[in-house]
C-alpha cells in the first residue's frame, strides 16, 4: 500500500511548476480510483531498462542496450542501486537508444532515484542536436523535455522542488509528441505539465548523434553529473496511461526506503521487535492481547 499525500499539488499550486506548466492533468486522469483501475503496464516497448541490481556488471540491461559504467558503485542503501559520484561517475550506452525510438508517438522515462544535490543528468538520449529525450535535476528543479526533429527547439517542463535530497522516490517523465505536452509523476502523483508545446513532428524522428547516450552525466568527461543513487532505469515508447505509472510504482516498492520505526506488536517477537531500520523497543510490564483475531500490546 502506498500512502500519498498532497505537498506536490501545494507546491504547484504555489508556482513552482515552471516553464509555460499546465495544471491540468493529462486525458484520463482524476481520481486515484480511477488510476489504479488503469491497464497494467506491459513490456512491449521496453526500450530500456537498467536495474543495477548485480554489484559485478552494474551496467547489465534487461532491456535495450547495455552501458559501461565508470566510477559508479554497487549501494544497497536501502535499494540495490547503482550509486554516482558526482565527481567522475557516468554510465555510457554501447549502442543509442535513439533507432528504437523512431516513429514513436511518446516516450516514458522512469527510474527511482535518491538525490544527494537536486543537480545533474538522471538520463540523456543523445542526438545530433542535443537531447532527444532527457530527464535532469537542475538548480534545485526536475526537469523533462527533449526535441522531435532537428529542427525543434528544446521543449522543457520544470518542476521545482520536488522534493527533498537524500531520499527515495520515484520519477516519471512523458515526453508525448503526438498531443504536444509533457507530463511529469513523482511518487505515482501528477505533479505537473505542460501542453500546447511546439514539437514540430507528432513521432520521434531524431538519428543518434556522435556523443554516447548517458546516464548520469551530460556527455563523457562532461559537466551536469548527478550525486546519488539510481535504481531500475526504464525507457518506453509510448505514454505511459496514469494508472499504469501507479502500477509500476507499486510493483517496484520492493526495494523502497524502510521506515526507523515499525513496531506492529504482532509478528515482533518480543513484542518490542523493531521491523524498521533503527533499535528495538525493550518491552517492560507488557503483555500480549489478542482481539478479533489480531495480536496487539497491552499496556
Amino acid at each position: 500500500m502506498i500512502v500519498r499525500g498532497n505537498p506536490h499539488v501545494v507546491l504547484l499550486a504555489a508556482g513552482l511548476c515552471l516553464a509555460g506548466c499546465s495544471e491540468n492533468p493529462p486525458p484520463g486522469s482524476s481520481l486515484a480510483e480511477e488510476l489504479r483501475s488503469s491497464a497494467p503496464t506491459g513490456d512491449a516497448d521496453l526500450i530500456v531498462q537498467l536495474e543495477f541490481d548485480v554489484a559485478a556488471d552494474l551496467g547489465r540491461a534487461s532491456a535495450g542496450s547495455s552501458c559501461v559504467t565508470t566510477g559508479v558503485t554497487a549501494s544497497v542503501d536501502q535499494r540495490h542501486s547503482a550509486h554516482f559520484n558526482g565527481s567522475n561517475s557516468q554510465c555510457i550506452f554501447e549502442t543509442s537508444n535513439g533507432p528504437a525510438a523512431q516513429g514513436a508517438s511518446a516516450v516514458t522515462l522512469t527510474t527511482w532515484l535518491r538525490a544527494d544535490e537536486l543537480d545533474g543528468i538522471v538520463y540523456r538520449q543523445q542526438t545530433g542536436s542535443g537531447a532527444g529525450y532527457q530527464l535532469e535535476l537542475k538548480n534545485g528543479a526536475l526537469v523533462v523535455g527533449g526535441r522531435s526533429q532537428s529542427s525543434d527547439s528544446y521543449q522543457h517542463v520544470e518542476v521545482g522542488e520536488p522534493f527533498a535530497p537524500d531520499s527515495w522516490h520515484h520519477v516519471a517523465g512523458i515526453i508525448d509528441y503526438a498531443n504536444q505536452r509533457i507530463d511529469v509523476y513523482i511518487d505515482g502523483d501528477w505533479v505537473g505539465g505542460a501542453d500546447a508545446l511546439s514539437f514540430g513532428s507528432s513521432v520521434f524522428e531524431l538519428a543518434p548523434g556522435t556523443v554516447a547516450d548517458m546516464v548520469g552525466a551530460y556527455a563523457p568527461l562532461g559537466s551536469a553529473r548527478f550525486t546519488g543513487a539510481l535504481d531500475d532505469l526504464r525507457v518506453y515508447t509510448r505514454a505511459l496511461e496514469p494508472g499504469e505509472i501507479v502500477e509500476l510504482v507499486e510493483a517496484t516498492l520492493d526495494g523502497r526506503p524502510r521506515p526507523v520505526v515499525e513496531l506492529d506488536f504482532e509478528s515482533g517477537d518480543p513484542l518490542g521487535a523493531n521491523l524498521g531500520t533503527g533499535s528495538d523497543c525493550q518491552p517492560t510490564a507488557m503483555a500480549v492481547s489478542q482481539r478479533r483475531g489480531e495480536r496487539s500490546a497491552r499496556f
